[in-house]
């Protein structure tokens, strides 16, 4: 089954890149931007999620042709060694797979933004990231512990 393969990878991918973020971005305060295909936020630490400096977006392209146009361009622009051809072959799948993402990040209110017009989701996403800084900004305290900070700590100093 498609859904349970890519919940399968899913599961591996988020567990090292929660304990990235977490890591680097929590506890070493460094900014961060995170894009891949496999964030699930059912597999996420939910003190993680919920926490104030973690701002997830989830991006959608709902037409089938600007997504084979997409991929073909990340090959010119950032993927330089993958032609994009393996994914518009299985862009049904692919699109089968965001389809439950957004199904997912829906339940979590996790915002869904639409970038079938680059510049619309663009200015979206602006909106989203500038409005949580803004929250940040006016809370006077947002270091609540998170367990797996400590667990990171901890491991450090083994």
């Amino acid at each position: 089954n498609l859904i349970s393969g890519y919940k399968a990878q899913a599961d591996i991918m988020n567990s090292i890149i929660q304990k990235m973020i977490a890591d680097r971005g929590l506890r070493d305060g460094e900014s961060m931007i995170v894009e891949y295909l496999h964030f699930l936020p059912t597999q996420f630490n939910s003190d993680l999620l919920k926490h104030p400096s973690l701002i997830p977006v989830i991006l959608q392209i709902t037409e089938k042709e600007l997504y084979k146009e997409r991929i073909k361009l990340r090959s010119k622009y950032s993927h330089l060694r993958n032609s994009g051809e393996r994914l518009i072959s299985e862009v049904d799948k692919y699109l089968q797979m965001q389809e439950y993402l957004c199904s997912e990040a829906i339940k979590f209110k996790i915002p869904v933004v639409s970038v079938n017009d680059f510049v619309e989701g663009y200015e979206t996403i602006l909106d989203i990231v500038l409005g949580r800084i803004k929250k940040l900004n006016e809370l006077k305290d947002y270091t609540d512990r998170i367990n797996l900070v400590e667990e990171i700590k901890k491991e450090r100093k083994a």
